[in-house]
């Protein structure tokens, strides 16, 4: 008789039982993915922060007070711009020159209060350099409803960050031509290496015929190459330019993840690109701005920087710091997430192994019958090894079927949710990415097998010490 013979007797013999022991794994397994996952994502995000762990780097931001005072502002502009367009649509223009318009009356003003620029603290104490990084709306596609954005960094940010690519290279060796532009892009892409996408920029006019806004894309001959693809989860540094807690500042606070259509490249590459397309200050979508000080920067220096950006209503925090400040709140996290994980995993183990010890009092009567009809001895340790791997295989499947369905269920509904608001294909597409809702990290596979290779070890050393032959 074959060892699947006697698998399938001792499932048979013991139906709820074998249930019970293939809940209990799938559920440490489950759990396992979980943890894992959440785990994952700040080793992605945190990567490139462990790179600017330095108290010579301090993070510029808007203050609390500042901010409050900009949305005050800000309302006030709207409002003004709001009661000028209105003018322009009653006295009969459409509604692209009734804001043009309107903006032109109030000086063409840059509507983002909270951006902050490298000159902003150009004369800080202790300055060394100034890291910059900005972001600008463009198009990459002939569709202008597919909008994209590209994320120009500095030439030094870019030597510090210095992201890990899954494909081709990252920034420090781009090569970029005249209208050439070399760019990195993010792994949720659907472009390939060395795919060449148009840059393009629109403007919007107002189509009387059929009383609609119309975008007209404008195309200066500008190209992206693309040369990288980063690795899955590298954290965008969509920072935010107002510091609400400083004590409690953390990576979390400060990024995201790079969508689709971004294409990273170096600040110095855009520049005639900008010129081009008549991208100002103003234009920007975003800018972010990390001050390093010089070397050896003691307690009374950090006062006087720290004086200097109150004036401005500005506050700096250093990079060790929000390091820091992350570490701890994602070790809290962590335990949280591990100790269930630990108490389901050995109740798992515990618990097939009750499972075994019930079985080997019922199955020992079994073997010694097996035994006298001609089974070899030892055959028996195969035999639980075989129906422990048995367990631990279906609970593996039925773990992972739940996780990646699970997965699937929720990035399926968020799709659905941005159909059902207008959201059209092409921006869904580089909005979502399965990846997002489903990633097995290869750090929870080791342990789950791990986790098998102990059940299966126990259960077969028990198998081994209490099964009894008889006399020979």
């Amino acid at each position: 008789m074959s060892y699947n013979f006697f698998v399938q007797k001792q499932i048979k013999c013991h139906k709820v039982l074998f249930i019970v022991a293939v809940a209990q794994m799938a559920l440490s397994v489950y759990l396992i993915l979980v943890m894992s996952d959440n785990i994952s994502r700040f080793g992605y995000a945190g990567k490139v922060f462990r790179k600017m762990n330095s108290e010579n780097l301090v993070y510029v931001t808007r203050t609390v007070n500042d901010n409050f005072e900009n949305d005050f502002k800000e309302d006030e502009l709207f409002e003004q711009f709001d009661a000028l367009r209105t003018e322009y649509l009653q006295n009969g223009d459409n509604i692209v020159t009734a804001t043009d318009k309107a903006w032109k009356d109030l000086g063409n003003p840059d509507a983002n209060f909270e951006k902050i620029n490298s000159d902003d603290i150009s004369d800080m104490p202790y300055l060394k350099d100034t890291l910059y990084m900005e972001t600008t709306p463009f198009i990459t596609t002939n569709d202008p409803d597919e909008s994209g954005s590209v994320v120009a960094v500095d030439s030094e940010l870019s030597k510090l960050i210095n992201y890990d690519v899954n494909q081709g290279k990252w920034l420090d060796n781009a090569q970029s031509t005249d209208k050439m532009i070399d760019v990195v892009v993010a792994d949720n892409t659907r472009y390939k290496l060395n795919d060449i996408l148009p840059i393009y920029d629109y403007e919007l006019s107002f189509d009387d015929a059929n009383d609609e806004i119309k975008y007209n894309i404008v195309d200066n001959g500008y190209k992206a190459r693309i040369i990288g693809i980063l690795d899955y989860g590298d954290a965008s540094l969509d920072m935010t330019n107002t510091c609400t807690w400083l004590d409690s500042f953390n990576l979390y606070d400060m990024i995201g993840r790079y969508e689709e259509n971004t294409l990273i490249a170096l600040k110095e590459d855009m520049e005639e690109c900008y010129k081009a397309y008549g991208v100002t200050e103003k234009k920007l979508d975003h800018t972010y701005v990390i001050a390093h000080l010089e070397d050896k920067i003691g307690e009374k220096q950090y006062d006087e920087i720290e004086d200097y950006l109150a004036k401005k209503r500005m506050a700096g925090v250093d990079m060790e710091r929000i390091y820091s400040n992350t570490v701890d709140l994602e070790r809290n996290e962590f335990s949280n997430s591990l100790i269930p994980t630990l108490a389901a995993g050995i109740f798992s183990i515990f618990s097939i192994i009750a499972i075994s010890i019930f079985q080997m009092q019922y199955m020992n009567r079994k073997y010694q019958i097996y035994y006298y009809c001609g089974m070899e001895k030892g055959k028996e340790v195969v035999i639980q090894m075989l129906y422990s791997l048995f367990i631990s295989t279906t609970a593996m499947i039925l773990a992972f079927g739940i996780y990646i369905s699970s997965g699937v269920i929720k990035y399926r509904s968020v799709i659905a949710a941005a159909r059902k608001n207008g959201i059209s294909e092409n921006t869904i597409s580089s909005w979502y990415s399965l990846s997002d809702y489903v990633h097995i990290n290869f750090g929870a596979v080791i342990i789950i097998f791990v986790l098998t290779a102990l059940i299966m070890l126990f259960s077969t050393m028990l198998c081994a010490f209490s099964v009894r032959y008889g006399k020979d």
